[in-house]
Formats: structure tokens, sequence, C-alpha cells
């Protein structure tokens, strides 16, 4: 990267410090400018200030989830990239009084056919063949090199 190239800046958000500090430092060291945030109210007040390329955010927090801050960031920067992720088998209560919790998302891999299918389970894995698993964290590193020599180019991959 040429000195007058500047660094991707990513916001990390995660009410989990060392997660949200290790993601920064592993960035940093990766040739980002990262920087940890522990919430979902001060990563869009941070968005604000440093104005990121890339937002990483945990999506179940306690003060605001990381869905309705990754929208208000959006609104404020629409080129800004986007990753939510959540840990499987974190389970939190809901951070508002009363509030139920949204339905489970189970794996397309084990639904069952909905009732009144015409289509016995056996022919379902049919329609699933192209799925692929979540592609691994090194992934990232590949994605940066084009995203940093044309965001077009790591939309593609």
């Amino acid at each position: 990267m040429s000195e007058q190239q500047a660094k991707p800046r990513v916001l990390v958000a995660d009410d989990e410090r060392v997660i949200a500090d290790t993601l920064a430092i592993i960035l940093n060291q990766a040739g980002f400018d990262a920087t940890a945030v522990y919430s979902g109210e001060k990563a869009v007040e941070m968005a604000q200030i440093l104005r990121p390329d890339m937002l990483i955010s945990d999506v179940i927090m306690t003060d605001l989830n990381g869905i309705d801050a990754a929208i208000q960031i959006r609104a404020m920067l629409p080129d800004c990239k986007i990753l939510l992720f959540s840990r499987p088998g974190r389970h939190r209560r809901s951070p508002r009084p009363g509030a139920r919790p949204g339905p489970r998302v189970r794996n397309p891999r084990q639904a069952r056919p909905p009732s009144g299918s015409a289509r016995p389970p056996a022919q379902l894995g049919s329609d699933l063949s192209g799925l692929r698993p979540s592609p691994p964290a090194s992934m990232f590193c590949a994605k940066r090199a084009a995203w940093t020599a044309s965001p077009s180019a790591a939309d593609t991959m």
C-alpha cells in the first residue's frame, strides 16, 4: 500500500470488549485502520466522527442492537460496507422489558417441508444443493486486497 493510499477504516462494534479489541488488533495488523467500540449507540456516534469504510458488528448487544445500529449508520454513510455477526447458541434476554423474542431461523438443510407439501422430503435437498457454508474468516483478508484496489471488485467476490 502506497503512502498516498489511505488505509480502509473499519469500525468494530461488540459489547464483549475482548472480542471487539481482538478483532480490531487483528485488522490493524492486517493493514486496516480499525477502531473498537462496545455498544451499538457508541458505534453510531463514532461512525459520525470516523466515517468508516466498513462496520463489523455483533447483532446482539444490550443497548442498541447491531441491526438497528447498522441501519442508522447506513443512512448516514450509504457507501459503508456492513458485516453483522453473532455466535451460534448465544442467548440473551431482550433488553426491552416485555419484548418477545423473534422467530428462530433454522438451517435450511434441516428444514421440514411445509405441511401439505406435494414434494417428498427426499427431493428437498435437490433445491438446496447450491448452498455453500459461510466462507472462513480468512476470506475477509482475501477480499481486502480486492476491496482496497476497487470497491466494486470486492462486491463480486
